[in-house]
């Protein structure tokens, strides 16, 4: 086989390379067969001698066709995303299909950059009506870190309050393994309903670290619940981050609880905000504006400057709402409190941790009043319900909590 021959056809694995002179990131969304399957051994394996033929043919040409050949680091694989998954050549995303592809295909502690705000549009099965996302890891768990690079994704929908997948969690991830991480990432318009235990916008139970993050939308069902992570276990760590929208809780019997960023913690929660309009659960059940509950059985969890909307209400689900006690304690379950004016001052947000530093994924914008990261191009509207805060009345309907 000739030079050409082989730099498009490695011991008969099939391979794309990208013809753009600027790497264009395009790819395809075909999925993988077991034609075009191929291990990462084999891919790195390879590497190196097709990006010698590759050279080589650039240097044979007389017309520089050969000069428009361009094979990305790590390469690029039908049904994969571009890159080796390894902390220095991530997978990197760059549509909503590399982002489904992560779902199927991650291997244990791979890397993962998102590269765009996506927009999820499809749908996960034959069934729209149970939402259009399948919770990353599954009952196995996600193993590796997940680095959103500043963008956003919108539009995550999980509507399964019955027959929930055994073993699993519900949230962007079922759960984030222990030494594995998810950082610089905002969902927007999230909205899960789940029939489980663990059930948060990033991840339903967290092991591992949850950094510089933001969730806005509505979240809840059953047991354990919380705008960040639905449990946040003696392993976990969740920092600078927020949540603004709804923790609803709406079946009776279940002992559960809710909080703004967490249901449950043991581990670490620090420099939060808890934008929550508001957080519902049963009676004798624990709901608090930051975290529901901080100490379960042998847990003992670390709560550090975390500050919260002093609109907030709370209460049980089917009989009133009542606004969160006052609360000037950065270290409670409630955290501090931040009034609707003040969230709109950058000073507030640097109070709770916040940094808006030429290096800081966190910037400033004044034209909403809140906290973006550095690479997203949604702008976050201010939530209504700030400025037009609801008074705690008795007797919610169930359309209050989202059913």
């Amino acid at each position: 086989m000739n030079r050409r021959g082989l730099a498009l056809k490695l011991l008969g694995i099939p391979v794309i390379a990208v013809m753009a002179a600027a790497c264009s990131p395009k790819k395809t969304e075909e999925q993988r067969t077991p034609e075009t399957m191929a291990t990462y051994e084999e891919l790195q394996s390879l590497t190196a001698e097709l990006q010698a033929e590759i050279a080589a043919l650039m240097e044979e040409s007389k017309e520089g066709d050969a000069a428009s050949i361009v094979i990305p680091p790590g390469l690029f694989l039908r049904g994969l995303p571009q890159g080796s998954g390894t902390a220095e050549d991530p997978f990197l995303i760059y549509t909503e299909a590399d982002l489904r592809a992560v779902s199927s295909t991650h291997f244990a502690k791979s890397h993962y950059r998102l590269m765009a705000d996506i927009t999820l549009t499809g749908d996960n099965d034959s069934d729209p009506g149970n939402g259009n996302w399948t919770p990353i890891g599954g009952s196995e768990g996600f193993f590796g870190v997940f680095d959103g690079g500043g963008h956003t994704i919108t539009g995550l929908r999980i509507n399964v309050p019955d027959n929930f997948p055994v073993y699993t969690s519900a949230g962007m991830f079922g759960s984030i393994d222990t030494n594995s991480r998810v950082e610089n990432l905002g969902l927007i318009d999230v909205s899960i309903t789940a029939g489980t235990q663990g059930i948060g916008g990033i991840a339903g139970v967290n092991y591992g670290t949850i950094q510089n993050c933001f969730v806005t939308g509505s979240i809840g069902d059953t047991i354990t619940k919380g705008g960040i992570a639905g449990s946040n276990t003696r392993d976990g760590t969740i920092r600078n981050c927020y949540f603004a929208g709804r923790v609803f809780h709406r079946r009776e019997g279940v002992s559960p609880v809710s909080g703004g960023i967490a249901g449950v913690s043991g581990g670490v929660v620090s420099n939060c905000v808890s934008l929550a309009e508001s957080v519902t659960e049963e009676p004798q059940t624990a709901a608090g504006r930051v975290i529901g509950e901080n100490r379960i059985s042998e847990w003992d969890g670390t709560l550090v400057n975390n500050y919260g909307w002093s609109g907030t209400t709370t209460g049980q689900t089917y009989l009133y709402y009542v606004a969160v006690p006052s609360s000037s304690d950065p270290a409670g379950k409630d955290g501090a409190d931040l009034t609707a004016a003040e969230l709109k001052t950058r000073a507030a947000w640097e109070r709770a941790g916040f940094s808006f530093g030429a290096n800081s994924v966190w910037v400033w914008n004044g034209a909403n009043g809140m906290p973006s990261l550095r690479n997203q191009m949604v702008v976050v509207p201010w939530p209504a319900y700030l400025e037009n805060p609801a008074i705690a009345v008795p007797s919610p309907n169930m359309d209050e909590t989202g059913y």
